[in-house]
């Protein structure tokens, strides 16, 4: 079963060809800017960050109360995976 942003992604890919083929192409445009912020957004919430970090209280790169977290840190381990 696909996630809800997954679901978006697919409608706004659909909405932004359908917008292609009746000639209004600045529409498609900001329809396909859309799709690939979302696509980035995903691909960011699914490489995890120092909030679901195995190593974060050992991590000199974790950040301090009020910082923001790091995604796709190569310091990065998922819980119960061995380094």
């Amino acid at each position: 079963m696909m996630d809800k942003l997954t679901q978006l992604i697919e409608t706004h890919i659909l909405r932004a060809k359908s917008l292609a083929f009746t000639s209004q192409h600045k529409q498609a445009e900001e329809e396909w800017y859309l799709v690939d912020c979302l696509s980035t957004l995903k691909n960011i919430m699914e490489c995890g960050d120092c909030n679901t970090c195995s190593i974060s209280k050992n991590c000199p790169y974790a950040p301090k109360v009020g910082q923001m977290v790091r995604y796709n840190c190569h310091y990065y381990k998922k819980a119960g995976e061995k380094k």
